[in-house]
């Protein structure tokens, strides 16, 4: 063995042990002399370096050949052997354990990098006589890249990746125009032969961009040339993507996302010290990549915290929004590998957070005073615009979960989502565009009636793939909430504008279901909001119900929304006054005509209309009496109804769903005023089966026994006008029968209206005895078992605080009034006349 051998094994040797590297990058470059023609020795020696020396020298010669042959010879096996240990040694990240020890890694790391760049440089200059591939030393030198950026040697990694694509492009062949241009760094695939369609070389190319777009935000630079570089090294990046094998690209496209993502962050935070065009172009460009990435369902967390991290003051920030919006629009999407459901809530969230905002800063424009008043109408204009765009950014995702080729595709199953969870995200959707209109309107938009009609119609395309889930409701009470207050003078209402007219004149062809759904949620919105505006909402209603009886539910197929609607039409004219009572009998019969006569496709429908049949008996029981019908009449319809309730199936009754539903408190209010119209008449055959239903519909809101006898004893309905007891006997007898209560208990009932302290004094009242029988003593025990005060002043006290509200409530009044006459048959009885 020689001594140059001797020496290579030695040095070999030393790298291998790595135990004290000190000096050992000295030995190297003595060892390395022949190179000293062709590159300075010195410039990576990590405790002598200094950049701005080694700028102002001239470079070496460019090795030929002829030249470099003899050396090639001598060292290009030690080289090879070198690099790979020089490779493997430093794999692995620092490591985060005491403070000394980093300390040593980072030292050693830095003396074995100096090593590794002097050895792949000394490799580039025996390129030339190499076999295989131009570029196979690049390869070595991608990996050098990677190993800097891993120990925090950024500046030294941007300096390395830059030389190596220079060099590559040199050597690929890159036309000498496109060689001097500062803001060119990747050789351009079609135009460098074979080369460019190698995947080999594609991979290396996507590596040595990806660290250099890590390196800046890593190092916190301020530079905004660097980001410069990181935007132009994107875009050049995207014909190599296309060439890489479909695993590989999808893998380094998402690391880029990742790394243009926390480069935007940090360019985004510290705002300050960076022009508004980088910050605003870089933003763009990465949320670009990510929408046009594997990665596509993280584009909506990605947009959500750029523009949170934004500060308000930011006069792009509204463009930017904008900007991201649309670029939402224009994306397309591949379910294939992402949650779709997830990706959709996601997106709707940052939709409704980008209105949220515009909202918010609406409200500081305004602040300026009128010096501003052309900047503040320019904002709210595009406060609009980016308002209108948010909806058409929820329209797309909707019909994207709604396709029928999706929601029940693999793409959705393997992700576990259940057309339940679907439907929770399509009904947030429309939530979301309520509010939206919501803030359109606080924005004083001229066209927010077009927007709502227009939102209608772009998610009636929801009803195909959902029907029947009352999704409508929000935009169609955001529409009633709006005439409300726009229509606020009585002499104004008849000029309020009627939806199902402008539904038609925006679609004529709207398919009659459709329609019929979103107009029947309209007067349930006219029923909720009726005390903002009483005027307009009885008009509305009644506009309303003649629109759908004689122009939409006219086919038979339609019978039962039919039947619906003249029941609401029945109710609607008993509130307007007795000339309405004949016309309110005649509603409820026709309603109950066809539904007697509806054939039923399923157990659902059957459920329904049988709901339906039986509400309808029991109102005309109450309009029979009310317009003095014969009894026998009343008694039959209360029969037909508790017989079709009694057989109400109840699995089929939970599956109903939206508006189709019925309501359950509307049933047990229908059932308790049923039940007082026969405590009036003193007629018992029904009581107990009156009573079972509405314990049965109780537990359908999850109401306990308890709570279910407390609203009928508030209610006075454990009764009759003839029975001297405020229980009936034989009530209380056959009701202590059911299981899981004791009735005859005195703590039963103050257990269960504890929760209402004007329910529990009405049942210690019903029950005391006279006070001329109990001393104050016997009131004092009582008051303390029932934590309940029984005095006179205190009674007339609970009495008059139901009244403080004003207005008070109907059901107030009935209390208090209950609470006096109780209070006057106490007094009465012990002699209290007068008072």
């Amino acid at each position: 063995m020689n001594s140059g051998q001797a020496d290579a094994a030695s040095l070999l040797e030393s790298l291998a042990a790595s135990r004290d590297v000190g000096g050992l990058y000295l030995r190297f470059a003595s060892f390395f002399r022949p190179f000293e023609d062709f590159i300075f020795l010195d410039d990576y020696n990590p405790s002598a370096v200094n950049k701005k020396t080694r700028r102002k020298r001239k470079p070496k010669e460019l090795p030929t050949k002829e030249k470099i042959r003899p050396i090639a010879r001598q060292f290009h096996q030690f080289l090879c052997n070198a690099l790979k240990l020089l490779s493997d040694l430093l794999k692995r990240s620092p490591c985060n354990g005491a403070v000394d020890d980093d300390v040593m890694q980072n030292e050693k790391a830095t003396e074995l990098l100096g090593i590794y760049r002097l050895t792949i440089h000394c490799l580039l200059c025996i390129a030339p006589c190499l076999t295989g591939q131009p570029y196979s030393v690049h390869l070595q030198w991608g990996q050098l890249v990677r190993r800097l950026e891993i120990w925090n040697k950024y500046s030294d990694a941007e300096e390395e990746g830059f030389a190596l694509l220079e060099n590559l492009r040199k050597l690929l062949g890159t036309p000498p125009s496109l060689l001097k241009s500062t803001m060119v760094f990747l050789p351009d695939p079609s135009v460098v032969g074979s080369a460019g369609a190698d995947p080999q070389l594609a991979c290396l190319v996507s590596e040595v961009v990806i660290v250099l777009t890590y390196c800046p935000f890593k190092s916190q630079s301020r530079d905004v040339g660097a980001f410069k570089r990181i935007l132009a090294l994107a875009e050049q990046l995207q014909p190599w993507v296309c060439i890489m094998e479909p695993k590989a690209m999808a893998s380094r496209h998402n690391i880029l996302v990742e790394g243009l993502y926390r480069c935007a962050l940090f360019l985004v935070g510290e705002s300050k010290s960076f022009d508004d065009d980088i910050v605003y172009s870089f933003c763009l460009k990465t949320l670009k990549e990510c929408i046009e990435s594997p990665s596509v369902d993280r584009f909506p967390i990605m947009a959500h915290r750029i523009c949170s991290a934004m500060d308000v003051k930011w006069d792009r920030k509204p463009s930017l929004v904008v900007d991201v919006l649309i670029m939402s629009l224009e994306g397309s999407f591949c379910g294939n590998g992402v949650d779709l459901v997830k990706y959709v809530d996601a997106m709707l969230g940052f939709v409704s957070n980008c209105a949220e905002g515009f909202y918010l800063n609406r409200k500081d424009s305004f602040k300026g005073g009128s010096e501003l008043s052309l900047e503040v109408a320019d904002y709210l204009q595009q406060a609009s615009n980016a308002l209108e765009l948010c909806c058409k950014s929820i329209w797309k995702h909707v019909k994207l979960l709604c396709q029928p080729n999706l929601i029940n595709s693999k793409c959705i199953l393997e992700y576990g989502a259940s057309r339940d969870l679907i439907k929770n995200v399509i009904r947030d959707a429309f939530i979301k565009c309520a509010r939206i209109i919501d803030v359109l309107r606080k924005l004083g938009a001229a066209n927010v009636r077009e927007v709502i009609i227009k939102n209608m119609f772009e998610l009636s395309s929801v009803e195909a793939s959902f029907p029947n889930l009352s999704l409508f409701f929000p935009l169609v009470k955001q529409w009633v909430k709006m005439l409300c207050k726009e229509f606020s003078d009585v002499n104004e209402v008849d000029g309020a504008p009627f939806l199902y007219s402008l539904l038609l004149c925006d679609c004529p062809t709207w398919p009659k279901n459709i329609l019929g759904e979103i107009l029947e949620q309209e007067l349930l919105a006219y029923d909720q909001l009726e005390a903002w505006n009483p005027s307009l909402c009885h008009k509305m209603e009644i506009k309303v119900i003649d629109s759908l009886l004689m122009d939409v539910f006219i086919a038979r197929e339609f019978n039962l929304q039919r039947a619906r609607v003249l029941v609401r039409k029945g109710l609607v004219l008993r509130t307007r006054g007795i000339d309405n009572l004949s016309s309110c009998f005649d509603c409820l019969s026709e309603a109950i005509s066809l539904l007697e006569n509806v054939p039923y496709d399923s157990s659902e429908a059957k459920t329904l209309g049988c709901h339906q049949l039986a509400s309808a008996y029991f109102l005309r029981a109450q309009f029979a009496q009310e317009t003095k019908q014969d009894w026998e009449l009343i008694q039959c319809d209360i029969q037909c109804a508790i017989n079709l309730l009694s057989k109400l199936d109840v699995e089929a009754y939970h599956t109903l769903s939206g508006y189709l539903k019925p309501s359950v408190k509307s049933t047990i209010s229908i059932l308790c005023h049923t039940l007082d119209l026969l405590s009036l008449k003193g007629f018992l055959k029904f009581h107990f089966d009156m009573h079972k239903l509405i314990d049965i519909f109780c537990k359908f809101e999850n109401f306990s026994v308890e709570k279910c006898l407390a609203m009928l004893w508030t209610g006075r309905r454990l009764g009759h006008s003839l029975c001297t007891s405020p229980i009936h006997p034989d009530l209380l007898s056959r009701i202590s029968q059911l299981p899981d209560n004791n009735l005859n208990s005195m703590a039963f009932w103050t257990k269960s209206l504890k929760s209402s302290s004007y329910s529990l004094l009405m049942f210690l009242q019903s029950f005391l005895l006279p006070d001329s029988i109990l001393n104050e003593e016997n009131f004092q025990q009582i008051e303390g078992l029932c934590s309940c005060k029984l005095t006179v002043e205190d009674v007339k006290m609970v009495a008059s605080s139901l009244l403080l509200n004003v207005p008070a409530k109907n059901e107030m009044y009935f209390f208090a009034g209950q609470i006096y006459y109780d209070l006057a048959e106490r007094l009465l009885a012990g002699g209290r006349v007068f008072e």
